[in-house]
């Protein structure tokens, strides 16, 4: 598995001057997990391939599918199908649920959601599936492909959020003193927040 890891970029600073830029069109695709939608909109380049390379774009805590489109863009003008999405429950409005309902591993099932019906998309070569996730987004990223080694051809994790297991455990001494909803960072989290990652140490999966 190729992995990069790396600070916020911009395709546009690269040197494409013998690079095609082709056109691509976009197109709204709705999922489903644990009966709730995942609301998303692949960006599909126009060229004479009939399949070609998919990014899967995770976005960080409280964004939304907004938050990684400008890369999407970028990405299918160079000839790779991406695809945006929100997670659900984590700030953006387009999909369902709240955000005392999500949690880190609620986002690694919809990233892994994402995943098994991207494979039967007609546009994408299910070999060369790839995930891109900034912030929350990089960790959720990188423990699905830590997870779904055999379906991902590569990582791209921008500013990963490894620490997220620390820092929401630094308020509590216990799971007891958890409550029900609080405030966390920008968001109103919910106790399924600090439970999904109480103890866990996001390194040892990701080693694999």
């Amino acid at each position: 598995m190729l992995l990069i890891a790396c600070m916020p970029i911009s395709l546009a600073g690269c040197n494409t001057s013998n690079t095609v830029n082709y056109d691509y069109s976009s197109k709204e695709i709705l999922l489903e997990n644990n009966n709730q939608q995942i609301y998303g909109i692949a960006y599909i380049p126009e060229t004479d391939k009939k399949e070609v390379p998919l990014v899967i774009c995770s976005h960080g805590l409280g964004g939304s599918y907004q938050y990684t489109e400008d890369y999407a863009k970028q990405l299918a003008s160079l000839g790779i199908s991406a695809y945006c999405f929100d997670f659900r429950g984590d700030g953006g409005r387009k999909s369902e649920g709240e955000t005392t309902q999500m949690s880190v591993m609620t986002e690694v099932s919809d990233l892994q959601t994402v995943i098994e019906n991207a494979k039967k998309w007609d546009f994408v070569d299910a070999n060369q599936i790839f995930l891109l996730g900034t912030s929350q987004g990089g960790l959720v990223s990188a423990i699905t492909g830590a997870r779904s080694q055999d379906d991902i051809a590569g990582l791209i994790l921008l500013y990963p959020a490894f620490l997220v297991a620390d820092t929401i455990n630094e308020p509590f001494q216990s799971l007891d003193e958890v409550p029900d909803e609080f405030t966390f960072m920008w968001i109103q989290a919910g106790r399924i927040y600090v439970e999904d990652v109480w103890g866990y140490d996001p390194y040892q999966e990701i080693n694999n």
